[in-house]
């Protein structure tokens, strides 16, 4: 079996799976069954089943972008696809994302790359403790309210829940202003 045909059959079960259960209630097995191979096949491609999360999400966010892409989307606007992509798939996301292992850390550690290289393009002092410690706070508050917003069942629209988060940024610089067309898919390996 190709490596494209597993990962879309693994896609296509790890899907499945959770809309019904929760990341830490399934199991290796739960997924080979239902994506129809064998155990060696998963592991051929996969570590874990958080791994499979985390390629899985990389795929979905990388397609979401890459369709909508053009001259003038800066990250707001693919943030706002983003979190559009996870309110039509609430129940498998809220399912998906765990503090320890899985997608929330991958999520996480993607936020702060972006952000990273968001003040860096900005020219902020990053040698300077306060701004990484302004920064850090960001992340880590971000992926807080971004758990909360997922797991009280996305209260308001991502519109609204990504002006909160652009409202927050540490910096005084107007992230929308430049314009700036920032490579989203760069923190997406899979």
């Amino acid at each position: 079996m190709s490596t494209r045909n597993a990962k879309q059959k693994f896609y296509c079960a790890i899907d499945t799976i959770l809309m019904d259960r929760t990341i830490d209630k399934i199991c290796v097995n739960d997924i080979i069954r239902e994506a129809g191979t064998s155990r060696s096949t998963f592991y051929r491609h996969y570590y874990d089943k958080y791994a499979l999360v985390r390629d899985y999400y990389n795929f979905v966010v990388r397609g979401v972008l890459e369709k909508n892409s053009n001259e003038d989307l800066v990250w707001i606007d693919g943030l706002i696809l983003i979190l559009k992509e996870l309110e039509s798939h609430s129940r498998y996301y809220r399912n998906a994302i765990q503090p320890e292992g899985g997608l929330h850390e991958h999520i996480e550690e993607i936020t702060r790359h972006f952000y990273y290289a968001l003040a860096k393009y900005h020219k902020v002092d990053l040698a300077k403790w306060k701004h990484r410690a302004a920064l850090e706070a960001y992340t880590s508050g971000t992926m807080d309210i971004l758990v909360r917003w997922i797991m009280e069942g996305m209260p308001v629209p991502a519109e609204e829940f990504s002006e909160l988060l652009e409202t927050l940024f540490p910096f005084s610089f107007s992230i929308r202003c430049y314009g700036w067309k920032v490579n989203l898919l760069s923190g997406l390996h899979y």
